[in-house]
């Protein structure tokens, strides 16, 4: 009697399903009951008010962060583009309940992407702080480099809030600063004694 060796059948594979991908339509629909997180990214007092939504928001230092419906940025996006153009708030996070939706989404909803196009690493916070003061001079380098002119303008801002407390000090990224803005002596015509 001759045994016949049966082939094997291959081990089943286990598939992990993969979230599927959500389209443009129910990516509106969650974001539109959604918050998001902005963060005051101007050296002054950031006031809006929507009188038809009975809304108002105020932040009144840099750095100061409130959380906002999304539907509120989306108006202030078409009715006051100012505020996300000239870099006055930043949106920096997102609260929402599907972990599919990204912050680039967030922006595509409000229609503010262009804003933070080529932005590596999103200034929140204190992260002018921590560039201007803690920052290696190669780190703000680079970053400063890439900066777009409105947001170079809020760096400057900043720093200049930093120089006249009299903790930013570092004289090579100042030099820095004043090459990019094509300004020699830029925080010496601005020092106040």
């Amino acid at each position: 009697e001759e045994i016949v060796e049966q082939p094997k059948k291959a081990p089943k594979k286990k598939t992990v399903k993969q979230p599927e991908k959500l389209t443009q339509a129910q990516k509106r629909k969650i974001l539109k009951d959604s918050e998001a997180v902005i963060v005051n990214n101007s050296g002054a007092f950031v006031f809006y008010k929507d009188d038809t939504l009975g809304v108002e928001i105020e932040l009144p230092s840099y750095g100061d962060q409130d959380i906002v419906e999304i539907e509120v940025l989306r108006r202030m996006a078409m009715k006051s583009k100012g505020f996300f153009e000239r870099y006055w708030i930043l949106v920096v996070d997102f609260i929402c309940d599907d972990d599919r939706i990204e912050i680039e989404d967030v922006y595509d909803y409000l229609g503010i992407s262009k804003y933070y196009k080529g932005m590596d690493e999103l200034p929140s916070g204190d992260f002018f702080d921590n560039l201007l003061l803690e920052d290696s001079i190669g780190d703000f380098k680079k970053y400063v480099e890439k900066l777009n002119p409105k947001l170079m303008t809020q760096l400057c801002n900043r720093a200049m809030a930093l120089y006249q407390e009299g903790t930013f000090d570092s004289s090579q990224k100042i030099n820095i600063i004043e090459d990019k803005i094509g300004r020699e002596q830029f925080f010496n015509d601005m020092k106040i004694d």
